[in-house]
This record gives structure tokens, sequence and C-alpha cells, in this order.
């Protein structure tokens, strides 16, 4: 994406690469942006260094978030939800960054949210290491085709 054009679509894989399945967001980030992206769409490994992608914070139309999502269900299952459904769960659903990316764009967008969507996976745990379990291993096709598919609808937006 050049520097003067706008960026429709972020994709931000969130999450700790160090305790296992809670990584799960930058692996598939990492996975996504080996293939070719439309123009104004931007897919970035975050990893929890959230603070560093101010500039696509400030000026994303449409932000897509790639996580290790807590909401009691089965491991590798995979939810999409909007921001606002995770505030309406009343805790339901949780993300660890949910609440330090709602800052940032708090913060830098003088509270004017992007539409911004959530493709969550349930860990089956978040402990030191480096290697996914394999049941969130197997979850991230779906989890990279839900998100090409949110991809798509959200550069498609007016």
């Amino acid at each position: 994406m050049k520097n003067n054009s706008k960026c429709r679509v972020w994709v931000a894989g969130l999450g700790n690469v160090l305790m296992s399945d809670d990584g799960v967001g930058a692996v598939a980030a990492r996975m996504l942006s080996e293939a070719a992206q439309s123009s104004g769409t931007v897919v970035s490994e975050v990893g929890t260094a959230i603070v560093f992608y101010t500039n696509l914070i400030s000026d994303a139309e449409n932000i897509l978030c790639l996580d290790a999502v807590t909401s009691g269900k089965k491991p590798g299952t995979v939810t999409v939800f909007t921001l606002d459904e995770i505030e309406a769960s009343g805790g339901k659903w949780r993300t660890a960054h949910e609440l330090t990316l709602l800052d940032a764009i708090d913060v830098f967008r003088h509270g004017k949210r992007p539409n911004i969507k959530v493709i969550g996976v349930e860990p089956e745990r978040i402990e030191y290491g480096l290697n996914l379990s394999a049941t969130v291993e197997h979850a991230i096709p779906e989890m990279l085709t839900l998100a090409r598919k949110a991809m798509s609808e959200m550069a498609s937006l007016p």
C-alpha cells in the first residue's frame, strides 16, 4: 500500500507467540500476509506491540482482529463477532488484547471507532511455549477462510 493511500482494511494479528495458543492471531496474520492483498488492505503481525501501529489505528476505515478468545466453547472453536457484541455479552467473550486495542482506538481516534470485527479461536492452553496446540493449529484454515471473507466484505463497504 502506498503511503498516501487510505487504509480500507487493517488486519491485526494479536497475541503473544511465547504463550502457546495465545499467539494464534499473530500466526494467522503471518500466514495471511504471504498472499497478495487488495489495494488498501494491510495485514500486520501485531503480537502484543499495538503501540507500534498507531498510524493504522488512526487511519483504518475497518479493523479485523485475529486473536485467541475465551468464551467457554470447545477449544478450537472459531467465532466471528463485533466488538459491540463483546461489550453486550457482559464478559461472555474475553480476549486479553481487546482492552488494549480499544484503548488505543479511543486515544488515537478520539473515541470514534471504525467498523471492527474479531475472528477468535477458543484456546486449548495458554502457557509458556512456542507451539500452538494441535487443536488450535487445526482451526487456522477456518480462521483464514473467514478472514478472507471478512476482508472482502469490509473492503466493499461504502
